[in-house]
């Protein structure tokens, strides 16, 4: 008797889902390996570096504190400092990054074995970034239980199986997990919005409705959103859509219940906003200036680079930022909505709005999702700056990506309703359209692992030779360079963004705090010197290109232009690479 039970329980029972959760978390594992051990790449993106070196600030004790120097923030400090110049140890008040990704690495970084210490000689990965890559992967695993509980909730086990399944099978979904940023975090709190909103929605709908359980969501909503807004700013704007669904559609307590979701969000955010506030009089802090990225008066990144950006801001007209705005918006339609997720059950959901839904659950979510795109457009389009031009797809302002596990589900739903059109009789015929349908979406997945393998392109960040040069420096001692953030994330020391000349933004910057050292990268050697040496008469290219000349003319690096304080240089950096420095430190060990 007790055998047949067992046998009972393994086909229907508790052990039956004990085997199928296995067979997900082992395939779902197996992806992973594939994956990393094909397409794995370090760090290469600026927001990466950046986050996981305030993680580590946080998790060695130093508080909410950045490496990584940026002259448009030392202007603010100075704005509301106006009697003292500010002054700091190895590191200062980080305000230009929101609390929660950087919070939760360093929380990680407690946990887990971090090894910060780079090989020299056999370096192949660096140990950190491999752990934050585990975590995303993490959180991406998350994410497909919940699209799949999601999708199984509102629709059937067939569209959650699918869905969940393209879902995890997404290329540009993996290429996010291991770029170290916060997107899989992002995609984890969405969908936990969109099921609480749909819960909501569903206890309204009831006909005796459980009071307590609804302002219960109401709150849980609130508090993810504001979450979500303190792991990238521009999430704040969730809160519009989500307040006017609820006002508009609900039919009991709406007003209560909508108030208590901004009341919680703007209660959860405020006191990071009133500590930002505080530091710097802007509530972004630098994060607000995006705005003028992109503009006529600060081309790429030269605003947080400027010492003193209010000459540029005065200069700027309204056209400057309608320009902006309707030119990324064009590319936003024309290249990011379309592929978006890079999949192409996109094409599905765009089709699927014009056909109505008989659950009025399923019609609310999807406006819900349609508000938040055209939002999200528009604050990508304004806010846009370099960061995309770095890495047009695999980066923080890819705001829509964040809805493309909620797109996916209600393009596969269209799917399968137009599938219910073929008869029962021809069940074989819906099976394979339903394995061609899947295949056609997974193509970018699978084409990771067919031939030719790609290989990383030329990169400054090599973290053995970072780590080197970093650390001939003090910790109290400033270094400027083109690459501030993996100075701090790989050699743990403050570094300075290079301001957008070598005469007066330098001195203006060297004269808060005196600048020991400078590095710089292919980012400067690898431009177009010519273009930038017409745009600004003292730019780095044009230096770079001065100090070449002197050292092949004199063999030394004595009698730069403007008088340059710094002109002690190792062998081994030309001519990919530049590190001056005030005196020779390289015969030391560090």
């Amino acid at each position: 008797m007790r055998l047949q039970e067992f046998i009972h329980a393994m086909e229907v029972g508790a052990g039956a889902r004990i085997i199928k959760t296995l067979a997900v978390i082992l395939g779902f594992g197996a992806l992973a390996m594939c994956y990393d051990m094909r397409a794995y790449r370090n760090f290469n993106t600026q927001e990466a570096m950046d986050a996981g070196q305030l993680a580590h600030n946080i998790g060695q004790g130093r508080g909410y504190t950045t490496q990584f120097i940026r002259p448009l923030a030392v202007h603010l400090f100075e704005t509301v400092n106006t009697n003292a110049i500010p002054s700091w140890g190895v590191s200062m008040p980080d305000i230009s990054n929101p609390p929660v990704y950087p919070t939760l690495l360093a929380g990680l970084m407690k946990i887990l074995p971090f090894q910060f210490a780079a090989q020299q000689k056999t370096f192949a990965s660096y140990q950190p970034e491999l752990w934050i890559c585990v975590f995303n992967q993490a959180l991406f695993f998350v994410s497909v239980v919940l699209l799949y509980k999601l999708a199984r909730r509102m629709f059937d086990p067939s569209v959650a199986w699918v869905s969940a399944g393209l879902f995890a099978a997404s290329e540009v979904f993996w290429h996010f997990s291991v770029s170290g940023l916060s997107t899989m975090l992002l995609v984890a709190l969405v969908l936990g919005i969109a099921w609480c909103l749909w819960l909501l929605d569903d206890e309204d709908r009831k006909e005796t409705p459980r009071n307590a359980r609804m302002i219960i969501l109401a709150i849980a909503i609130g508090l993810l959103i504001g979450v979500a807004a303190l792991t990238r700013y521009s999430m704040i704007l969730l809160l519009a859509p989500a307040v006017f669904v609820l006002a508009a559609f609900l039919t009991r307590r709406r007003t209560l219940l909508a108030t208590t979701v901004a009341v919680v969000a703007l209660a959860v955010i405020a006191p990071w906003l009133g500590r930002n506030y505080q530091l710097s009089e802007k509530f972004f802090g630098t994060a607000g200036f995006a705005i003028y990225e992109g503009t006529a008066a600060f081309p790429e990144d030269r605003v947080e680079r400027s010492a003193d950006p209010s000459v540029g801001i005065a200069l700027l007209e309204p056209q400057d930022f309608a320009e902006k705005f309707f030119t990324n918006c064009r590319d936003i339609l024309e290249n990011e909505l379309p592929r978006l997720g890079g999949s192409w059950v996109t094409a599905f959901f765009l089709v699927g709005l014009l056909l109505p839904f008989r659950n009025p659950g399923l019609s609310r979510l999807r406006f819900f999702i349609v508000l938040c795109l055209i939002l999200l457009i528009g604050i990508e389009a304004i806010a846009r700056t370099h960061l995309t031009t770095d890495s047009p797809i695999i980066n923080s302002e890819n705001l829509l990506v964040v809805f493309a596990p909620l797109i996916f589900m209600f393009g596969t739903a269209l799917f399968f309703i137009l599938m219910e059109q073929l008869s029962a009789a021809n069940l074989e015929l819906r099976f394979v359209m339903i394995a061609f349908f899947a295949v056609i979406c997974c193509l970018p997945y699978i084409f990771v692992f067919l031939p030719p393998p790609t290989y990383p392109v030329s990169t400054p960040y090599f973290p053995g030779f970072i780590q080197r040069a970093a650390h001939w420096m003090q910790p109290e001692e400033l270094m400027m360079s083109d690459i501030p953030w993996a100075v701090a994330w790989y050699g743990e020391r403050q570094c300075a963004w290079v301001t957008p000349n070598d005469d007066e933004q330098f001195y203006k910057m060297d004269g808060v705090k005196k600048v020991h050292a400078i590095y710089l990268t292919q980012r400067t050697t690898e431009r177009k010197f010519l273009s930038h040496m017409v745009i600004e008469q003292k730019s780095w290219e044009r230096f770079v290109s001065d100090a070449w000349t002197q050292y092949i003319t004199h063999g030394h690096y004595e009698g730069l232009p403007n008088n340059f304080p710094l002109t002690k240089a190792p062998v081994g950096f030309l001519p990919d690479q530049m590190f001056l420095s005030d005196k020779v430190r390289w015969q030391t060990k560090p």
